[in-house]
C-alpha cells in the first residue's frame, strides 16, 4: 500500500482536518518529520479497505494504533491475521508495525454517555487548529460544537469501503476523531496516537454533533486522554476513548536572545563564510552567530522559506543572505559559488549543516534500499558544496567545518542509516584533509539540541539551545584555524 498527495488532501477536505503537520509542506518539514506526514486516520480506513473480504460481520468496536508516521509515496506492507469476528490489520515498513487497526464484531451495545450533559448547538467549525499546551489542558475541559464532511463519498469510493462492515455513519465517526484531534484538542502540536471506538445506532438522521472532555493529562510524556460521543440528531452513533501527544514547540532560533558569550567572540569582520542549511537548527544558528561577529555570512536552504526570512532580519546590517536551492545539485552549487565568487572573491569557511530528515529504519529485509538511499543522500549534501566552493577555499586558505553526531559514538537501534551516513561523512572529510594541503577541516560532533530535527515528545534528556552550541562551535573554530595543518583532521565534541 502506498498513498499519494491527492489522497491526503481528498482526506483533509472530507475530514475537515487541516492540521499543518498533514497539510502544509513548509511547516511539516521544520518539524521532526522532514514532509508532511499522512493522517492516522486514513491509514487506518485505507486498512480497512484492505480488510473488506474478510471482515464480514457489523464491526462493533474498532481500535486504531498509530505507532509511526505513514509517509506519502513509501510502500507499506498490509498484513491481515485472526478469526471469527476478531481481526487485525496491520501496516509495516522493513519488518516494524507503523499502524495497526483491530476490529471485533458481535451484538449491538447501549451507548455509555462519556460525558455529561447534552452536545451542544450545531456551532461552526475551525479552519485553523487550536493552540493548546499540555500545560493548558486539564481534566474536565471539554469541547463541543457541530460537524460536517466534505467529499465523503468520494472518499469512501477511493478507500474501497462501500457497502463494507462499517456504515457511514460509523465512518464519519472516525474522520471525527482526525478533525477533534488534529483541529480542537489538542489541535496544533497534536500527534494522535490511539483511538478506540464503539459503535451503536446506525442511522444518520439529523444534524451531527460531538462531545468531547479531557480525562487525564501526563506532562511527562506530554499525553492526552479524551472520551468523546457523535451523535446524529439525538442517537449517539459511535463513543471513543481518544489518546494523543502534544508535540513541544521549538522556538525559531531567530527569535531567541543571542548568549552573553557570542559578544566575547574575537571580531570576524572581512571573512566570508558558506552555511549549507542555514535556515533552522545548528546551522541557522551558527549562520547568525558568525553575523553577530561581523562575518558576511551566506546561507542555503530548501524548503523552510519563512524561517529563511526571519533569519535574514534578525541579523544585523545585512551581513546575512539567504539562497534557496539544494546543495546536493551539482548546478545549483556551481551557481551559487559563482555568485560569491563574483560578491567576495573568496571563502574563509565552508560549514555543512545540511541533512535530510530523519525517519527511525531497523536493517530488515526491504529496508538496505531506504538505508543506501539515505546514506547516499547525506553524502551529497557534503560532497557537493565541498567541490563547489574548494577553489574560493583554497584561494583564501580557509576551512570546511562538517557537522557530525554523537550518534556514532552511542549508536540508536533505530538509526542505522543515520550512523551509516554521518560515518561516511567523517571519512570523507578525513580524506580530503592529505589531500587538500592548504585547507583546515574539522569535524563537528555537538551535543543533544533543542530544535525540531530531533524532537521527541517523549525525550526527558536535556537539550541545549542551538545558540549555545554554535557560540562554542565559532569559538572552536577559531582556535583550530590557528593550527598548523599537518594532513589531521580534528573532531570536536560541541
Amino acid at each position: 500500500m502506498t498513498f499519494d498527495r491527492g489522497l491526503v488532501e481528498l482526506f483533509a477536505e472530507a475530514s475537515n482536518d487541516r492540521n499543518p503537520l498533514h497539510t502544509r509542506g513548509e511547516y511539516a518539514r521544520a518539524t521532526a518529520y522532514g514532509e508532511p506526514v499522512v493522517f492516522g486516520v486514513l491509514a487506518a480506513l485505507a486498512l480497512l479497505g484492505r480488510m473488506r473480504g474478510v471482515v464480514t460481520d457489523p464491526v462493533r468496536r474498532l481500535t486504531a494504533s498509530f505507532r509511526q508516521p505513514v509517509f506519502v509515496g513509501v510502500e507499506y506492507e498490509v498484513v491481515v491475521t485472526g478469526t471469527g469476528d476478531h481481526r487485525r490489520g496491520e501496516l509495516r515498513r522493513a519488518g516494524q508495525r507503523v499502524v495497526t487497526v483491530a476490529v471485533r464484531g458481535g451484538d449491538p451495545t447501549d451507548p455509555a454517555d462519556p460525558v455529561a450533559g447534552e452536545p451542544a448547538p450545531p456551532t461552526p467549525m475551525r479552519a485553523e487548529p487550536a493552540r493548546w499546551t499540555v500545560e493548558d489542558l486539564l481534566p474536565g475541559t471539554t469541547v463541543d460544537g457541530g460537524y460536517r464532511t466534505t467529499r465523503f463519498a468520494e472518499l469512501v469510493t477511493r478507500l474501497g469501503l462501500g457497502d463494507g462492515p462499517l456504515p457511514a455513519a460509523h465512518l464519519a465517526a472516525l474522520l471525527w476523531s482526525s478533525y477533534l484531534v488534529g483541529m480542537e484538542v489538542p489541535g496544533r502540536q497534536a500527534l494522535f496516537t490511539r483511538v478506540t471506538m464503539d459503535f451503536h445506532e446506525e442511522r444518520m438522521t439529523g444534524t451531527c454533533s460531538y462531545r468531547a472532555e479531557v480525562r487525564r493529562v501526563d506532562p511527562r510524556f506530554r499525553l492526552v486522554e479524551l472520551t468523546g460521543r457523535v451523535l446524529f440528531g439525538r442517537r449517539t452513533v459511535a463513543s471513543a476513548m481518544i489518546q494523543a501527544l502534544v508535540r513541544p514547540p521549538v522556538t525559531p532560533v531567530a527569535l531567541a536572545g543571542p548568549p552573553r558569550e557570542v559578544d566575547a567572540l574575537p571580531t570576524l569582520e572581512g571573512r566570508v563564510a558558506v552555511v549549507v542549511g542555514a535556515s533552522r537548527g545548528l546551522g541557522a544558528a551558527l549562520a547568525l552567530v558568525l553575523a553577530r561577529r561581523g562575518c558576511t555570512v551566506v546561507g542555503c536552504y530548501r524548503d523552510c522559506e519563512t524561517e529563511a526570512a526571519r533569519l535574514e532580519r534578525a541579523a544585523p546590517g545585512g551581513l546575512l543572505r539567504l539562497e534557496r536551492g539544494d546543495a546536493a545539485d551539482p548546478e545549483f552549487c556551481a551557481r551559487l559559488a559563482g555568485e560569491v565568487a563574483t560578491r567576495h572573491g573568496r571563502v574563509d569557511l565552508l560549514v555543512c549543516s545540511a541533512a535530510p530528515a530523519l525517519r527511525p529504519l531497523r536493517l530488515l529485509a526491504g529496508a538496505a534500499g531506504e538505508l543506501a538511499d539515505h546514506v547516499a543522500d547525506t553524502v551529497r549534501l557534503v560532497a557537493t558544496p565541498v567541490a563547489a566552493f574548494l577553489p574560493l577555499l583554497d584561494r583564501a586558505e580557509g576551512q570546511v567545518v562538517a557537522v557530525s553526531s554523537r550518534a556514532l559514538s552511542a549508536p540508536p537501534a533505530q538509526w542505522p542509516h543515520y550512523v551509516a551516513a554521518k560515518g561516511a561523512v567523517e571519512h570523507l572529510v578525513h580524506a580530503l584533509g592529505p589531500a587538500n594541503p592548504r585547507l583546515r577541516f574539522l569535524i563537528c560532533r555537538p551535543r543533544r539540541m533543542d530544535t525540531a530535527y530531533v524532537d521527541s515528545v517523549t525525550d526527558d534528556h536535556p537539550a541545549a539551545a542551538p545558540l549555545v552550541v554554535a557560540t562554542e562551535l565559532v569559538d572552536a573554530i577559531g582556535r583550530f584555524a590557528d593550527r598548523p595543518v599537518r594532513g589531521r583532521v580534528p573532531v570536536l565534541e560541541v
